[in-house]
């Protein structure tokens, strides 16, 4: 998953970009 995605995803979490794209980095 890419940064890209989060934006996505974080629209349907309702999680900021910067929150999953800093998941996203962890992982």
């Amino acid at each position: 998953m890419y940064c890209v995605d989060a934006l996505f995803m974080s629209s349907l979490t309702l999680m900021t970009e910067m929150d999953l794209c800093g998941l996203v980095s962890g992982l």
